[in-house]
């Protein structure tokens, strides 16, 4: 039973702070938006944000700020752009697995 209430703990630990990323990548994210410099940053701000609500178990959300990311990306570098839609593909593809994967256990 300890090696199930490890686990049990580890979990919480885990969701708990992808729920405190969560708050950080917002605040980044509201004050990001005004600053032209960092326009560039702004791609990946969102696909930071759609992996924590993913973790969370907000999946639908987290699919709206990758596509978000996508079309942010478009007037970026061809690299900025290759990522987020690699990201956006990747993010799709977990969200459809029944049998979620990931790669903290197992």
């Amino acid at each position: 039973m300890g090696n199930l209430d490890d686990a049990l703990k580890y979990f919480q630990i885990v969701v708990n702070r992808f729920e405190v990323a969560l708050r950080y990548l917002a605040i980044g994210i509201d004050r990001i938006l005004y600053v032209n410099e960092c326009a560039n940053m702004i791609p990946g701000y969102y696909c930071n944000y759609a992996e924590a609500l993913f973790h969370v178990g907000r999946k639908a959300e987290a699919l709206e700020y990758a596509r978000k990311a996508v079309l942010l990306s478009k007037s970026e570098e061809p690299r900025i752009q290759q990522y987020a839609k690699k990201f956006l593909r990747d993010l799709e593809k977990d969200c459809k697995d029944k049998g979620q994967r990931s790669w903290w256990f197992f």
